[in-house]
């Protein structure tokens, strides 16, 4: 999906434009039936879902620890695999 302005503006003053399949265009509807989105209202709900998750200490920080955590085993496995293949290497 990309956005694609249109010359409308909105009651709000906003020019209004939609999110739409790349595929969808270039092959003229004949790939993808998705409809498209409005922009400026997708992009409204994204910014409050955000600003949802800051309001919610509790919801942010369990999120920030799972990802913490995950990056964390992430990097344990590299540094070992690491450490494997230096090791490897030494012996040859």
């Amino acid at each position: 999906m990309r956005p694609k302005l249109s010359s409308r503006v909105n009651k709000q003053g906003e020019k209004v434009y939609d999110y739409l399949c790349e595929l969808k265009e270039r092959s003229h509807g004949l790939k993808c039936d998705n409809k498209r989105i409005n922009g400026n209202e997708l992009d409204r709900q994204i910014c409050d879902e955000i600003k949802h998750l800051g309001e919610d200490d509790s919801e942010l920080m369990k999120l920030l620890r799972n990802s913490q955590k995950s990056l964390n085993e992430t990097f344990a496995d590299s540094q070992a695999e690491i450490d494997r293949l230096t090791e490897k290497e030494k012996a040859v």
